[in-house]
């Protein structure tokens, strides 16, 4: 039981210690620069979109709930849903 408390311990720290934190948000596309990869909505917020990522099919004007981790202070796409 000791182990197991100990690895579950560890664990969270070693996820802590990564600087990576996961989050949603719900916005409206402003726009999308592939060229940069970054995506940005309406608000002025920001996302990195990482090379894997298929923006294809989302445009301007579009409603999403967008999920993301912040790595090193960055906003890191790594899902997005469109919404109504």
């Amino acid at each position: 039981m000791r182990k197991w408390i100990l690895s579950a311990v560890l664990l969270g720290l070693a996820a802590f210690a990564t600087g990576a934190n996961a989050d949603d948000m719900h916005g409206t596309i402003k726009k999308i620069d592939t060229e940069k990869g970054i995506l940005m909505l309406a608000d002025g917020s920001q996302f990195a979109i990482p090379d894997e990522f298929n923006v294809d099919g989302l445009d301007p004007g579009t409603k999403v709930l967008v999920f993301y981790d912040v790595v090193d202070g960055k906003k890191l796409l790594n899902n997005i849903e469109t919404t109504e």
